[in-house]
């Protein structure tokens, strides 16, 4: 029987000779604490969608569908570091009142703004913007790509 090492080689390229190998490296391993964020949107599916891609990317999600739920949410769960939040929210508070009352509450904490509706928002595109504006429908590198810009030190 081929030991370990002739297994691997046997693989000629053709695909890995142990495909239950995983290589990627494990971004929710205790040698980094995880990053939970808090996705608050009033659209269900949108809120849902945008919660499993972060979670397929390792971190911790927590969820809201309103501005005061996560205002709610975010009194309890110290731990949230980045806050991603729609910008239009029927009935109550949206999504730039949102991320003023965090910031003022918790200036520590990171906010990233998401619209469909980005005719509406124009000056948030611009170089000196407050807060990121990620633009519906996002990629899920988009997302990735601007969680990461938040972290510091390229933490994930």
């Amino acid at each position: 029987m081929p030991g370990f090492a002739e297994l691997f080689v046997y693989g000629g390229g053709h695909g890995p000779a142990l495909p239950w190998l995983d290589l990627e490296p494990d971004r929710t391993g205790p040698s980094r604490a995880p990053v939970t964020i808090m996705i608050v949107d009033d659209d269900r599916a949108s809120r849902q969608v945008t919660a499993r891609l972060l979670r397929e990317e390792g971190y911790q999600v927590v969820e809201a569908e309103s501005g005061e739920q996560a205002l709610g949410r975010l009194a309890e769960e110290t731990v949230i570091e980045i806050v991603v939040t729609d910008i239009a929210m029927p009935g109550g508070m949206d999504g730039l009142e949102l991320a003023e009352r965090i910031l003022a509450a918790t200036p520590w904490r990171r906010i990233v703004l998401i619209s469909g509706y980005a005719k509406q928002f124009p000056e948030f595109g611009t170089s000196g913007a407050r807060f990121p504006l990620l633009i519906k429908p996002f990629s899920p590198d988009q997302l990735s790509q601007q969680i990461r810009e938040l972290l510091p030190g390229g933490r994930h």
